[in-house]
């Protein structure tokens, strides 16, 4: 799949202009490229083109905002879909009260949000029949669903570890920035430990630490532990299925921990 990153608003942009400046285009381009070449699942950019435009950014979040070149990335992926596309349509939430932004798509104007439920299951089946391979089970079945999150636990446990053993800090692990097939994926504020810190953040703007080094792991399995809970949500998989398979994964995360330091 391609995606243009900085060629202005979508849908999706909420308030935001949609540019993407220079400067983070060309450590995109760079740091995907050396993350492929250290053998660890990405992303990569096809092609980098710079433009007379010029946007306004803040870069250290200091008040000191001025003009930056704008340029547009052409990403490549084996997919694009992420975690937080399933949330996009996610039933409400019985205990926070929340709605996905198009769980009520699959229905017309005012009707129950588990009429969202399709939307899922339809997410469900197109991923493992599309790029896992799981066509076994059938379609719109539980056990489809359970096969698909167990996969994506195990293969991110993997990425997870191979991360922590390059030193490399994301920036921002919200249940957007990760992709359903394990890829590295949105290159914002991330960063390579120039010496161990367990508490590096490359984000300045994570104040408190929040997605540091030190607390990838339980950034990654909070994410993962929000995806079998959209599942669930859905009807898509049992709820103790879900619960059962991603308890699984710190477990998964730690073996993969072990062995990528062993190797180093």
């Amino acid at each position: 799949e391609l995606q243009l990153k900085g060629a202005g608003p979508t849908p999706f942009s909420r308030s935001s202009d949609g540019r993407k400046v220079l400067r983070s285009s060309v450590r995109e381009f760079l740091a995907s490229e050396a993350v492929h070449c250290l053998g660890v699942p990405t992303t990569r950019a096809a092609s980098l083109v710079t433009s007379a435009s010029t946007v306004v950014r803040d870069v250290r979040y200091d008040g000191n905002a001025r003009p930056e070149a704008c340029a547009v990335v052409a990403r490549v992926a084996r997919t694009f879909v992420r975690f937080g596309s399933f949330e996009i349509c996610r039933p409400t939430d019985p205990q926070t009260g929340r709605t996905g932004p198009n769980a009520r798509t699959a229905g017309g104007a005012g009707e129950s949000p588990a009429r969202s439920e399709p939307l899922v299951l339809e997410l469900v089946d197109y991923v493992a029949e599309s790029f896992l391979g799981l066509v076994d089970s059938a379609p719109g079945s539980q056990e489809r669903a359970l096969a698909l999150l167990e996969s994506v636990c195990a293969s991110t446990a993997e990425l997870l570890a191979r991360w922590q053993g390059l030193g490399f800090t994301h920036g921002v692990l919200n249940t957007d920035n990760m992709g359903i097939l394990s890829d590295t994926i949105d290159y914002g504020p991330y960063g390579f430990m120039g010496h161990f810190d367990k508490l590096f953040t490359p984000n300045s703007s994570d104040n408190s630490g929040r997605y540091c080094y030190d607390r990838q792991p339980a950034a990654v399995e909070w994410n993962v532990a929000k995806l079998g809970q959209t599942l669930a949500l859905a009807g898509a998989l049992d709820a103790a299925a879900a619960t059962a398979c991603t308890d699984s994964f710190r477990a998964a995360y730690e073996r993969a921990h072990l062995a990528i330091f062993r190797y180093s």
